[in-house]
């Protein structure tokens, strides 16, 4: 077959535009990097690895321009990241099994307030808030808004008083009516203090739409305050009045509350509505980790997560017992805000408040109930052997040089494990040539405490903002890989003496999620079932140590058993050295 000349001069001019589209391309016609800048004698705009036009190296070089206050140049390559790659992440695979973090939504939310555009700054941090919930993305997104309303966070500050929140205040004029003569012609004056929402969870887990309503009813005669929920003419509920008029009742949040005499009992045409629907007024919200009824808690001294948030600013944070003995307050301020509260708690059962009070003066609560118990004795041969990683950074520059040493130092304190030190051994050095970007493979990691006969390894990031930190630490099983136990400490001032404590913080949240334990264990047929699980803190893989009733302190152990399978209070284990007694005690390692 024969080509046509036309054919092959269109043919030709094809592959003519197609070359020339490459050369344009290489040749500068596609926006281009600006070289790299020195300033003070570091350089920016750089990667630790050579530029080869992926999502990470995109990322990487943009931190990088934003740590020397490049914001032109970190913008632009946030955005080629994001373009390549659209979701934030700790755990972000680049090629074969090397991972980095990637938080390019909140970088580029950073670089988009410094370059003032805060709307689509504040997109670009909430959406990095929905992806991969961050302390630092926290804070930004608080600092933004209080930039644009600084007025939430200035206002001044009255008295902690629950009664100063005031929601609503109806006043209720009675109908006469022959049934209900003693309010007949009579005021009551019904003041509703404060409308939180219910947020303690069903006990199938389901969140209920029920409200908690507290104030103060006054007015001469017989008066009563009831609710009614549904159609008209369902019935009426009493809600408990105090000598004085007080309440404080959990209505539904469709609830209609009503006037009436304390005896009224039905429908009762004559009943005064307070509130159709009874609206809350937007309030501050607070959620506590850290504490549950389902997860007994080892103490004295408890470290607890909080995160707080009001639309309009918040004030104060408040924590007291079942008796309403203050624990802890503070001062907080922005409209979001989050940290860690170390709390001394009475050992046994008991319930604790988180009060929240926003600019306004509004109060929100949530009760937590609580089981704390002394942590046990060990003895430190007994603890199991880990290796302390050096704390790894997900951005250049990242670290201070005395963070590393403050964790270990923090950890060596808190005593949980039996630290080995990794200096011993020149193959951690080599193992952790095969990370990427600061963060530790979970097989790497594993690897190399196994290289150094240790049971676990512990892994950590550190994430420093303007003024705050983030620290999130991996208990990693070195047989498996697999992690066992996780933990993190924010903080969000860090000066002074706060940088001890916030390490001190870390350690000991880790010692939480990883308790020590002591419990009775059975044997029978050769099977190991210890009087502790899944609420008490076992975790998979964790190893016990029994020890004969009559075994003075320091003896070793009869016999070393592992957990295969654990239940809500008990576990089974099966033997990994020694022959276990039929009964004895049994110390977790």
């Amino acid at each position: 077959m024969t080509v046509s000349g036309a054919g092959r001069r269109s043919s030709d001019a094809l592959r003519f535009l197609i070359i020339l589209g490459v050369i344009l391309a290489g040749c500068g016609c596609a926006p281009r990097a600006s070289a790299p800048r020195v300033v003070d004698g570091v350089t920016y705009g750089v990667t630790t690895v050579p530029f080869r036009n992926r999502w990470w190296h995109f990322y990487e070089r943009g931190v990088s321009w934003a740590a020397g206050g490049f914001i032109a140049e970190a913008e632009q390559d946030f955005r080629r990241c994001l373009a390549l790659r659209q979701t934030d992440s700790r755990r972000a695979r680049t090629y074969g099994m090397h991972f980095v973090q990637v938080f390019a939504h909140r970088e580029l939310g950073a670089v988009l307030i410094q370059s003032g555009h805060p709307a689509e700054a504040e997109r670009e941090l909430r959406t990095s808030l929905e992806q991969e919930p961050s302390a630092k993305a926290e804070f930004l997104l608080r600092r933004l808004i209080e930039s644009v309303h600084p007025a939430t966070a200035t206002a001044a500050a009255p008295d902690l008083q629950p009664t100063t929140a005031a929601v609503a205040s109806h006043r209720v004029v009675a109908e006469s009516a022959a049934e209900h003569a003693v309010l007949a012609a009579q005021t009551a004056i019904v003041s509703v203090e404060s409308v939180v929402e219910d947020s303690e969870p069903a006990p199938d887990g389901a969140r209920e739409p029920w409200l908690w309503i507290t104030g103060r009813i006054s007015g001469s005669g017989d008066v009563g305050f009831w609710y009614r929920s549904g159609p008209e003419d369902s019935p009426a509920h009493a809600l408990p009045l105090g000598a004085d008029g007080a309440f404080h009742a959990r209505v539904p949040r469709d609830a209609r509350c009503v006037v009436g005499s304390s005896t009224m009992a039905g429908p009762a045409a004559s009943a005064i509505a307070v509130a159709d629907g009874l609206a809350a007024e937007p309030l501050p919200t607070i959620r506590v980790e850290g504490l549950s009824a389902e997860r007994v808690t080892y103490g004295p001294r408890v470290w607890v997560r909080y995160e707080a948030e009001a639309a309009k600013g918040l004030r104060r944070l408040r924590v007291s017992d079942q008796s309403d003995t203050e624990l802890t307050q503070f001062e907080i301020s922005g409209v979001k805000a989050a940290g860690m509260i170390p709390l001394d708690l009475a050992l046994g059962g008991s319930r604790l408040r988180f009060l929240v009070e926003d600019a306004a003066g509004a109060v929100a609560s949530i009760d937590r109930p609580v089981v704390v118990r002394q942590s046990p004795a060990q003895q430190r041969s007994l603890r199991a052997t880990a290796l302390a990683l050096p704390l790894q950074s997900p951005r250049p520059l990242g670290l201070r040089p005395n963070d590393d040493a403050q964790l270990l130092a923090a950890m060596v304190r808190e005593g949980r494990l039996r630290l080995v030190d990794r200096r011993a051994d020149e193959v951690l050095a080599r193992e952790l040539q095969l990370v990427e970007a600061g963060y530790v493979d979970q097989t790497t990691a594993a690897h190399a405490g196994a290289r150094l006969s240790c049971r676990y390894v512990v892994a950590g990031t550190m994430s420093r903002g303007a003024s705050d930190a983030e620290c999130f630490l991996r208990l990693i099983h070195c047989d498996t890989g697999r992690v066992v136990a996780t933990a993190d400490a924010y903080a969000a001032t860090l000066e002074g003496s706060r940088e001890q404590d916030f390490f001190v913080a870390a350690a000991n949240r880790l010692r939480q999620a990883f308790p020590i334990l002591e419990a009775r264990s059975a044997t029978h047929r050769g099977e190991v079932t210890l009087a502790v699980g899944e609420r008490d803190g076992v975790v998979d893989l964790m190893r016990f140590h029994l020890l004969p009733d009559a075994a003075a302190a320091g003896t070793d152990p009869a016999a070393t058993v592992e957990v295969t399978s654990r239940s809500r209070s008990s576990s089974v284990a099966r033997v990994i050295a020694g022959h276990p007694p039929d009964a004895a005690m049994a110390v977790s390692e």
